[in-house]
C-alpha cells in the first residue's frame, strides 16, 4: 500500500466588503430602504392593564385575543379552571393572539393576559370563560359573484382528504390542519399546517390500545416505538429589527421604523383568515416577483425573501404565473364579499422607486394615512375583523434587503409568523416522513411541546466512539446505533429518530393531532428501479479500482445490485445499508480536511443518452447541506468505477451546491476529473437573460429554503436528459431547463455525454472541519453539534429509464439556460 497525503485546502472566508466590492464592480447596486427620522427615545413606562380580552372556543382548542397596550415587548397568558384561580402561565405571545391548544372539550377554562415590557408586567385582565366543545366552522354568510374562468386554471381549492379519527385510547388533544400525504414507493411525507406553541413534530404508527400507557406527567408512552421526528430548519437568521449585529443583507421588521413610519407589534396582525376552502371563502394565491429587483441576489436569501403579489383574483393569478411569476400556491382563504364582519388589506399599486421602492399591505389607518397617496393604495383583499370559529390570525413582518426590493410577508398563525420573523435554527419543520410502508396502516402525526431528544447517530451497523490524531489536532466522532441499539438504552424502548435536541429529560407531549391512512404506492415502472431487498444485499470488500494502484483512504464494495465507494473517508468509518427500508450512508471525510466522496453506481444496467429521446433518472434524498456537502446524481459514458474514469469520457452531475442560501447546479464534465474543489463549468438557473446575454431577470424556482433545509424529509429529484436539452424537477414541479446544444460563457465549451451510460448516486463531504456554513452561519444548530464532521444521506425511491420522451415544459414561463459559468456566484446583473 502506498502511502499519500493530501494536498493542503485554503479553504475561503466571505467576506461582506468582497461581495459590496463585486457589486459595485459589475454595474450592480446596491440599495437600503430608506427609514424614518431618528428621534429621542420617549420614556418606557409599566404597561397598563390588558382590556378587551374575548375567548372563542373550537374543537380541543380556544382562540383568545385582545387590545393592543402601548409599549408592549409581549403578553403573559395563564389560565385557570375555576373563575377565582389560582392562574397558572400557559405561554407567552407577541401579538394580540393566542390559541391553547392545550384545551380539553368539555371543560370551562378561564383566561387572563398580562403585559410585558422593559419596566416590568402589568397587572392581569379582566378573566374571560370559555368551554371548548366540537364545532363545525362557519365562515360569514355571503352570495358569491359570478365567475368568469380564468384562461389558466388555478389549483383546486377543495379541502385536503382527511382520515377519520380512529377508536383509540391516545388522549385528545387538537386537530393539525390541512394535511396532505405524498407516497412514492414505501415512504410517505406528510405536511401539515404548523402550529402556535409546537417545539417539534413527529409521526409513527398508531398503536393498539393495549400498547399505549399513561405515563403520571400525562404524557403518552408506547413501548418499542419509533418515532420520525420533524427537528428544526437549518437556516440562517437575518438581523433583528434594530440590532446592530450583521445583517448579510436582510433585515425583519415587526416593531420598528419602516420607511419613516414606526410600526407597533400590534399592527402586525392585519386580520383573521382561514387556511382550508369552505363555502363562501375564496383563495388568496402568492406570486414571486420575476423583476431583477424583486430579491437579495448578494447575501441572504429566502422564500419570504421574494417580493409578492398577494391576489384574491385567479385570473389575475394565473397571468402572472403564465408570465413568469413563481407560483408559491394558496396562502390563504378570506371571505368572498365585504360585510360588517371585515376589513380591507390594502397594498400599493405603485412603488416610490421603480427598482428598489417597498411593497406594503396594510389596513386602513395610522400608516396608510403616513404613505404617499402617489403609491396608489388599493383593497387587495378583505379579511375577517375579529377571531371566529376556525379562523387564525394574518400577520405580518417587513423584509428589509440590502440588494433587492423590501417588502412585507405574510404569514398565517403564530408558529408560521415566528418562522419568517426570526428564521434561523429553533422553527420546526412542518414536514414529517415516513419510510419502510409495506402494508396499509394508519400513521399518527403530533405536533409537540418539546423538541425530541437526541439519542445518538443512527446507522445500519453499530461503531464504537472513536479518536483520530493529525499532528496538531485530533478528530472524535460519536458512536453510531443501529435501531435496535437505541431500543436498548431506554426502559421503554422507544427511539426518536433525528431528535435534534440535547438534554431533553421529560418525554414530549401532544398537543395537536393527525391521523393519516397510507399503502405502499407503486412507482411508475423505470427500466431500472430500487428496492428495499437491494438495499440489504451484502456487500463484498474489493480493490478500490484507482489506476495507480493508489487506494489510500479509499474504500469499495460490491453487491449483486451496486458498486459502493467511499473515497477519501475516514478508516472504518463508513457504513452503507437498509434502515426502515431507505438506504443509508454515513461517512467522514479523512482528517475532516479532505475530498471525501462516495459513489453508489448501478452494476447491472446502463441508460442510453441519445439526441431524440431522453433518460429519465431520479432519487429521493435528504439534501441539507453547504459548499461543503451534497448529494449527487452522476449519468456518464464511463464505466466503474465511475470517480477514477470521469477523466476519460463526459458527464453530466445533477447536485445542489453552496452555502446558505445553496442552489441546484447541472455541470458538464467534458474529459476532466470532478471533484469537490475542481467544479465543472454549471448552468445558471437562478437567472433569465435578454437577447444580449445580460441578466434580465429571476426565473419562478423555488428557494432552496423550503426543501433544502431539513434534516429528514426528503427531497425528490428528477433529470430528463438528451444530448442537448435537460430537464430538471424538485419534488415533482419543474425546476430548470439546459439546453446542452448551444451553450455560452465558459471555454472551451464542454460537449454532454451521448451513447452508453452509468447512472450514480452519490454525495460529497469537504474538509468538514472548515464547513462555515454551520460553524459561523449556524453556530449551535444541530448540524454543528452532531454532523460537523461527518454526514449521513438516506436515498430511496432510485430509477431510470432510456427512449423516453420530454417531460411537458412551458419554456415561456421557465426558459431553458444557455448560459454556464464556473464561478461559484452568478456574474453580476
Amino acid at each position: 500500500m502506498f502511502e499519500q497525503r493530501p494536498n493542503p485546502i485554503a479553504f475561503r472566508a466571505l467576506m461582506v466588503v468582497a461581495s459590496l466590492a463585486l457589486v459595485a464592480g459589475c454595474g450592480g447596486t446596491v440599495k437600503q430602504s430608506s427609514a424614518g427620522a431618528t428621534s429621542a427615545a420617549p420614556v418606557v413606562q409599566a404597561p397598563v392593564a390588558v382590556t378587551g380580552l374575548i375567548a372563542t372556543p373550537g374543537n380541543a382548542q380556544v382562540n383568545l385575543t385582545w387590545s393592543a397596550s402601548s409599549n408592549v415587548t409581549s403578553y403573559d397568558v395563564k389560565r385557570a379552571t375555576a373563575s377565582g384561580g389560582p392562574f397558572g402561565q400557559l405561554g407567552t405571545a407577541v401579538s394580540t393572539s393566542y390559541m391553547d391548544a392545550t384545551a380539553v372539550n368539555g371543560t370551562t377554562y378561564y383566561y387572563v393576559v398580562a403585559a410585558v415590557n422593559s419596566q416590568g408586567t402589568s397587572a392581569d385582565s379582566a378573566p374571560a370563560s370559555v368551554t371548548p366543545a366540537v364545532v363545525t366552522p362557519t365562515p360569514p354568510p355571503v352570495t358569491p359573484p359570478p365567475v368568469t374562468p380564468p384562461p389558466v386554471t388555478p389549483p383546486p381549492v377543495t379541502p385536503p382528504p382527511v382520515t377519520p379519527p380512529p377508536v383509540t385510547s391516545l388522549p385528545a388533544v387538537a386537530a393539525l390542519s390541512n394535511v396532505q400525504a405524498v407516497i412514492n414507493g414505501s415512504g410517505a411525507t406528510i405536511t401539515f399546517d404548523s402550529i402556535d406553541g409546537a417545539l417539534d413534530y413527529r409521526v409513527y404508527e398508531l398503536p393498539s390500545n393495549n400498547n399505549i400507557q399513561l405515563a403520571s406527567d400525562g404524557s403518552v408512552v408506547i413501548p418499542n416505538a419509533v418515532y420520525r421526528c420533524a427537528g428544526t430548519y437549518q437556516v440562517a437568521a437575518p438581523r433583528l429589527e434594530d440590532a446592530t449585529t450583521q445583517d448579510h443583507g436582510v433585515t425583519t421588521r415587526v416593531a420598528s421604523g419602516v420607511d419613516g413610519y414606526t410600526r407597533s407589534l400590534a399592527e402586525a396582525t392585519l386580520g383573521y383568515v382561514y387556511t382550508a376552502a369552505a363555502a363562501g371563502l375564496t383563495p388568496v394565491y402568492a406570486v414571486g416577483n420575476p423583476d431583477i429587483h424583486s430579491d437579495d441576489d448578494y447575501f441572504y436569501r429566502y422564500q419570504a425573501s421574494r417580493e409578492k403579489k398577494y391576489t384574491a383574483s385567479a385570473s389575475e393569478y394565473a397571468s402572472l404565473v403564465a408570465s413568469g411569476w413563481r407560483d408559491d400556491g394558496i396562502a390563504f382563504y378570506v371571505p368572498q364579499t365585504a360585510s360588517a364582519a371585515t376589513k380591507p388589506v390594502l397594498t400599493n399599486a405603485n412603488l416610490s422607486d421603480p427598482d428598489y421602492g417597498s411593497r406594503y399591505y396594510v389596513n386602513q389607518g395610522a400608516e396608510l394615512s403616513s404613505r404617499s397617496t402617489s403609491l396608489g393604495f388599493a383593497t387587495a383583499f378583505n379579511v375577517l375583523a375579529t377571531a371566529a370559529p376556525g379562523s387564525r390570525p394574518l400577520m405580518r413582518v417587513f423584509y428589509q434587503t440590502a440588494a433587492g426590493r423590501s417588502h412585507d410577508e405574510l404569514a398565517v398563525g403564530q408558529a408560521a409568523f415566528t418562522r419568517i420573523r426570526y428564521q434561523g435554527l429553533n422553527n420546526p419543520v412542518a414536514t414529517v416522513h415516513y419510510s419502510g410502508i409495506t402494508a396499509a396502516t394508519t400513521l399518527v402525526v403530533e405536533a409537540l411541546d418539546k423538541g425530541c431528544p437526541f439519542q445518538g447517530v443512527v446507522s445500519s451497523q453499530s461503531l464504537a466512539a472513536q479518536t483520530f490524531s493529525f499532528g496538531t489536532y485530533s478528530i472524535t466522532h460519536q458512536p453510531w446505533y443501529t435501531v435496535a441499539d437505541l431500543q436498548k438504552t431506554v426502559d421503554s424502548g422507544e427511539v426518536f429518530l433525528n431528535g435534534q435536541y440535547d438534554g431533553v429529560v421529560d418525554r414530549p407531549k401532544a398537543i395537536a393531532r393527525a391521523f393519516v391512512s397510507v399503502a405502499p404506492k407503486t412507482r411508475q415502472q423505470m427500466d431500472w428501479m430500487s428496492t428495499a431487498a437491494s438495499f440489504s444485499e451484502t456487500f463484498t470488500p474489493l480493490a478500490c479500482g484507482a489506476p495507480d494502484g493508489n487506494c489510500f483512504q479509499q474504500f469499495r464494495a460490491q453487491s449483486n445490485t451496486y458498486d459502493v465507494s467511499f473515497l477519501s473517508a475516514e478508516t472504518s468509518h463508513w457504513q452503507a445499508g437498509n434502515v426502515l427500508g431507505e438506504f443509508l450512508i454515513n461517512y467522514a471525510d479523512w482528517a475532516a480536511d479532505t475530498n471525501g466522496k462516495v459513489r453508489i453506481t448501478v452494476k447491472s444496467q446502463k441508460a442510453t443518452l441519445a439526441s431524440s429521446s431522453y433518460v429519465h433518472a431520479t432519487m429521493e434524498v435528504n439534501s441539507v447541506g453547504s459548499a461543503r456537502r451534497y448529494p449527487q446524481m452522476i449519468v456518464s459514458d464511463q464505466n466503474i468505477p465511475v470517480q477514477y474514469n470521469l477523466i476519460n469520457g463526459r458527464s453530466l452531475i445533477l447536485q445542489t451546491f453552496g452555502d446558505f442560501p445553496s442552489r441546484v447546479d447541472l455541470e458538464i464534465c467534458d474529459h476532466v476529473t470532478w471533484d469537490v474543489n475542481q467544479q465543472c463549468p454549471r448552468f445558471i438557473f437562478r437567472h433569465t437573460f435578454n437577447s444580449s446575454g445580460a441578466i434580465s431577470g429571476i426565473n419562478p424556482i423555488p428557494e432552496e429554503d423550503q426543501f433544502m433545509a431539513a434534516v429528514d424529509a426528503p427531497t425528490k429529484f428528477d433529470l430528463y436528459t438528451s444530448n442537448s436539452r435537460a430537464y430538471i424537477f424538485v419534488n415533482d414541479k419543474p425546476y430548470a431547463c439546459a439546453n446542452l446544444a448551444n451553450k455560452s460563457g465558459v471555454s472551451p465549451v464542454p460537449v454532454p455525454p451521448i451513447g452508453a451510460a452509468t447512472v450514480t448516486f452519490g454525495d460529497a463531504l469537504y474538509h468538514s472541519g472548515a464547513d462555515d456554513n454551520f460553524l459561523v452561519k449556524m453556530p449551535g444548530g444541530y448540524m454543528n453539534r452532531h454532523q460537523q464532521f461527518e454526514t449521513n444521506r438516506h436515498y430511496d425511491n432510485l430509477g431510470f429509464s432510456s427512449g423516453v420522451a420530454a417531460p411537458a415544459w412551458d419554456e415561456t414561463k421557465s426558459p431553458c439556460s444557455s448560459t454556464m459559468t464556473k464561478l461559484d456566484y452568478d456574474p453580476s446583473p
